[in-house]
């Protein structure tokens, strides 16, 4: 599964087009917020146009898109993350990335990271592959 956008899926963007200005919290805070109003169309465009970068590494707090572009939206990722998906922690020297659920942080559902081509649209991007169980 890459990171990729669909219109019946959940949409899940890395924080790749912020500034290094400011407080992280608040910058992601908006910047979630930013997504969250912008159409699957919009977020697509964003996907694209954005470079792959480099694997991550360490904790990333998540923000999961349902329902982008709709006042719904914020809600049901705050519920999200408070009852499911809190983010990841990425290990870049192993190439993995665990999981963080539950609100009380617990590690599940591993995957294999690397940079590889889109099924979205065949450009680089950092793919993500969970093994089937």
């Amino acid at each position: 599964m890459a990171g990729h956008a669909n219109p019946s899926t959940p949409t899940f963007l890395p924080d790749k087009t912020i500034d290094d200005s400011g407080d992280r919290g608040e910058r992601n805070a908006n910047y979630d917020r930013d997504l969250m109003k912008m159409s699957t169309e919009q977020l697509d465009d964003v996907f694209h146009q954005a470079p792959p970068g480099d694997i991550p590494n360490g904790e990333a707090k998540g923000t999961a898109i349902i329902a982008p572009d709709t006042p719904r939206s914020p809600a049901i990722a705050e519920i999200i993350n408070i009852f499911a998906w809190q983010g990841k922690t990425f290990d870049a020297a192993s190439d993995t990335l665990v999981n963080q659920i539950t609100f009380f942080g617990i590690s599940a559902i591993e995957a294999k990271i690397y940079v590889g081509p889109s099924q979205f649209d065949g450009d680089d991007c950092i793919v993500w592959t969970i093994p089937r169980i």
